[in-house]
């Protein structure tokens, strides 16, 4: 029998997907698989927390974070605007008046 949290992460999972993320357990993570990856139940400085019906992002690297609600899991392409990243790699957060998400539902 599927417990009602069983059947909220079935349904986080194909959201997850659907969105471009490759979702894979915390005990098996390979970040190095494939760019984009969602680690189940693990605390990371960009989190999204959803019960399957109701989705809300925090940003772990905000002055002062917060959980916010979101219509739907960023994709990838969003969660890359996010973040101006460098020819190396590394990135720097934009700040919200120069952010391209910052006139949608940051």
């Amino acid at each position: 029998m599927t417990t009602p949290e069983q059947s909220a992460r079935s349904r986080i999972d194909v959201l997850l997907t659907t969105a471009g993320w490759a979702v894979q357990d915390a005990a098996a993570a390979n970040i190095h698989a494939v760019r984009g990856v969602a680690i189940r139940e693990f605390p990371l400085p960009f989190s999204d927390q959803s019960t399957g019906v109701e989705t809300r992002f925090t940003n772990g690297l905000d002055p002062a974070p917060r959980s916010r609600p979101v219509f739907a899991f960023h994709k990838l392409k969003g969660r890359d605007l996010l973040l101006d990243l460098d020819a190396h790699g590394g990135g720097r957060i934009l700040s919200r008046s120069t952010s391209p998400m910052a006139s949608s539902h940051c």
